[in-house]
């Protein structure tokens, strides 16, 4: 028997936003169109390229900031405790 028609609009009212469950919408997709939104003027595919690769690059340098403090803290931590591994005479 066919669903009514509140039941289909019922599913289709879980998903968060209609346009997100129809167009697969990601995270990225809404920031581009966040920054064509708040631009003052036009903008080319390239700018909006130059834009998140700058992005792109903060969060790849935090991320590098953020594992070279753990290497240092596991430096001090352990690094102290090494032990040399005998040799072997023949």
């Amino acid at each position: 028997m066919p669903d009514s028609m509140s039941e289909m609009l019922r599913r289709d009212m879980r998903c968060e936003g209609l346009l997100d469950c129809f167009h697969n919408l990601k995270e990225i997709d809404k920031d581009v169109f966040r920054l064509l939104n708040e631009a003052d003027e036009p903008l080319t595919v390239d700018v909006i390229a130059d834009e998140i690769a700058q992005e792109m690059q903060r969060m790849l340098n935090d991320w590098y900031a953020q594992m070279g403090q753990l290497t240092g803290e596991f430096s001090e931590k352990y690094g102290g405790t090494s032990r040399q591994t005998p040799t072997v005479e023949s």
